[in-house]
């Protein structure tokens, strides 16, 4: 089976540059840390990749929750093999699972970056998704025809937790926190309209998937 692993790594190294003695410890260190992960249970590794992610500054912590994983390996969580690992790509921060990944990363700096959009996006789909199941039913189909805020459109619902309801002249409106309320219902008709093309947009979106 190493036999095999090692001969893919090879082709790769063809591919990227790195010296084959980086990459299997890289792999092998993986490989380790997965088994010890698995042994130990979800609970204590969640606890684990927490403490991990604490020991970055607010600001790296907070981007590294965004991405979520590593986009050398893509399965593994950031903070599970320690503190993840900061690089900068094209001036734009990505975090690493260990030091391993480093030379992959810098290998193919376009391909890094569309890796850590897509994983940012899992992340967050992964998040909406866990707040919109904590609504009823029927609030839940109402937010997810809305889609985004109507104070701040960009921000989808449940992104930030779970959405919070409002009556806007005895409409349901969803708001992405409670800090839009004021704003909401300062302008109720603006933000009826805006809810409207909310929807509008949700509902070319799903047609456009469907083709």
């Amino acid at each position: 089976m190493k036999i095999s692993c090692y001969v893919g790594l090879v082709v790769l190294l063809a591919l990227t540059g790195c010296r084959i003695s980086e990459v299997i410890a890289a792999e092998e260190q993986h490989a380790e840390h997965g088994a010890v992960a698995t042994q130990a249970g979800d609970s204590e590794e969640e606890a684990s990749i927490k403490e991990s992610m604490a020991k970055l500054a607010p600001k790296d912590r907070e981007l590294a929750a965004a991405q979520g994983y590593c986009p050398v390996l893509a399965d593994n969580r950031l903070g599970a093999m320690g503190p993840p690992i900061k690089v900068m790509v094209k001036d734009q921060p990505v975090f690493l699972c260990c030091a391993g990944c480093r030379k992959r990363a810098m290998a193919d700096p376009d391909n890094t970056l569309a890796v850590v959009k897509e994983l940012q996006a899992k992340v967050e789909a992964a998040e909406v998704e866990a707040s919109l199941a904590k609504l009823s039913p029927e609030d839940r189909q109402q937010a997810e025809a809305q889609g985004f805020c109507p104070v701040m459109e960009e921000s989808r619902l449940g992104a930030m937790g779970v959405p919070v309801k409002i009556m806007v002249n005895n409409e349901p409106v969803f708001l992405c926190c409670a800090g839009c309320r004021t704003k909401a219902l300062a302008n109720s008709d603006k933000t009826l309209a805006t809810v409207a093309k909310l929807q509008d947009q949700v509902t070319k979106a799903a047609e456009q998937e469907k083709r």
